[in-house]
């Protein structure tokens, strides 16, 4: 009976390696750099206890502070002080489950900040095919010093904008198995040792169907605490690639049926998170060319770009109320070919006549920045995600303004000489709404959607709406297999227009940064 009791009381040590109660330290907390980037208001009587950051951006685990009665007492991210009233608690974080995190007892004094000593380490998986491709494969993480099963892992699908999840763990020898297997195993295997303020970042070749380890090792060692990549309060991505597509359209200035698009894009993204404010900047251009159905030659095809800002005050994480600034439009003209030359005079809104253009053989039905679209709103944000799926919900009120420029639609007249009528300044308010989501259909296969639209108040039937929605095939880490639908709802002189625009696109992208 005392085997199994002095076993027992070897694991809690193991489990509490760490356990010396730290005490505040004035020299460890001004030898911290990382303090003045935290503006944390500590009110009197409070003290604070302080993590270092690992330079992890939204990869930063949670860290939780417990009483000594075992309550609750506190919760955050590293590198922001934790609030507590005097006293002695224990500090837990790091990853799997309550036996594997690190656990570190720690005294709280009022006006001081208690910084703990960075004596945990991180291991970063990334997990590949033969051909270099990042993939969802899966495996099992075991710390060899206790053989506890740490948790099961998945890789990272950069298509998605996943990124490589990070084990934050103790000190000491781990061990990679395929999913299922135990630290016996002598085939499917690989080991890696974890150093104090390390980040270890570790490469696994993977066989997609069968889940047998090809290959396995670990890079250069990165310090996680280093001073100059301590404010991860900023994210930054641009992707630069191009399609190439089989589509249908009844956009204007296009012919209608299936064509051959050639496309090139640019998508950068800038976010800046600090816990309370969020701010979202996205800008997104596209340009191409098309041969249309019945022709040899390229003309000017796909051509919009859209900048869009949001800025929200986090009440609680990811919801609080939003601001939102956005603006649309396209460069290139627009014109219409006819198979034979027709007689076409321009009116203006009210129908009169303001210009004959005779007999031509093409009309132009759109200048440069015809149009562009203004929007702005205020309202509710709701978000919420996790490993295969993503939702962000925006409601409130909002306005558009449709600037028309030299934008003007054309209409075929049996009797009389065919007409283009320009279209009017439109400004609308009413009830806005924004939907975006993301999901994981299967392992290769994702399903997005993104809706934005607007209601006015004075008239509710005049829905202003762009939806797209893209169902994605990954055949390799630069290219993907797409299928992509359009649908816009705009107000003109003769009512809604109802535009539609399906694609079926063959991706090839390149991340910038």
């Amino acid at each position: 009976m005392r085997l199994p009791l002095l076993a027992a009381a070897l694991l809690l040590v193991s489990a509490r390696a760490d356990a010396a109660v730290v005490q505040p330290d004035a020299e460890r907390a001004a030898a911290s750099p990382q303090l003045r980037w935290d503006d944390t208001v500590v009110p009197p009587g409070f003290g604070a206890v302080f993590l270092p950051a690992m330079a992890l951006g939204e990869r930063e685990p949670l860290v939780q502070v417990f009483g000594p009665r075992g309550e609750l007492s506190a919760e955050g991210t590293m590198g922001r002080r934790l609030v507590l009233p005097p006293g002695t608690y224990t500090v837990r974080f790091g990853s799997g489950g309550h036996g594997t995190q690190i656990a570190i007892d720690v005294h709280v004094e009022a006006g001081q900040t208690t910084v703990v000593p960075t004596t945990w380490a991180a291991l970063e998986i990334n997990v590949v095919d033969r051909t270099a491709t990042p993939f969802r494969g899966t495996y099992e993480l075991i710390r060899m010093r206790d053989r506890e099963v740490v948790g099961l892992g998945v890789g990272a699908d950069p298509l998605s904008g996943e990124t490589p999840r990070v084990w934050v763990l103790r000190p000491g020898l781990y061990k990679l198995v395929r999913a299922g297997g135990t630290y016996r195993d002598r085939v499917d295997f690989a080991t890696v040792r974890l150093h104090p303020g390390e980040l270890t970042r570790f490469l696994l070749v993977q066989d997609p169907e069968t889940g047998a380890f090809l290959g396995a090792g670990e890079a250069e060692p990165l310090d996680i605490f280093a001073e100059e990549t301590v404010d991860q309060r900023w994210r930054l991505r641009g992707v630069l690639g191009g399609d190439v597509a089989y589509r249908q359209s009844n956009l204007v200035g296009q012919t209608e049926g299936w064509s051959l698009d050639l496309d090139v894009f640019l998508d950068v993204f800038a976010a800046f998170d600090d816990d309370t404010h969020l701010v979202l900047m996205r800008l997104d251009s596209e340009a191409g060319f098309l041969r249309p159905p019945e022709g040899d030659l390229f003309a000017s095809g796909r051509d919009r770009t859209l900048a869009d800002a949001v800025y929200v005050y986090q009440v609680w994480p990811g919801i609080g109320p939003y601001l939102r600034l956005g603006a649309e439009t396209s460069f290139v003209p627009r014109r219409l070919p006819f198979e034979s030359p027709r007689a076409v005079v321009e009116v203006n809104p009210e129908g009169e006549v303001v210009r004959d253009l005779g007999v031509v053989e093409e009309v132009e039905l759109a200048g440069p920045f015809s149009p562009t679209i203004l929007k702005q709103g205020v309202g509710a944000n709701v978000q919420t995600s996790d490993e295969d799926y993503e939702l962000s919900v925006r409601l409130g009120v909002g306005s558009r303004q449709t600037l028309p420029g030299r934008l003007v639609l054309y209409e075929e007249v049996g009797d009389g000489p065919d007409t283009l009528t320009q279209q009017p300044f439109v400004h609308l308010e009413g009830i806005e709404g924004t939907v975006l989501a993301y999901a994981r259909v299967l392992r290769f296969v994702t399903l997005s959607t993104f809706l934005d639209g607007l209601m006015p108040f004075t008239r509710p039937e005049g829905v202003v709406l762009n939806w797209r929605t893209v169902l994605g095939l990954r055949l390799a880490g630069f290219a993907s297999l797409n299928y992509r639908v359009d649908l816009r709802l705009m107000p003109s002189t003769e009512g809604t227009m109802v535009l539609d625009d399906h694609n079926l696109l063959l991706r090839f992208s390149w991340q910038l940064f």
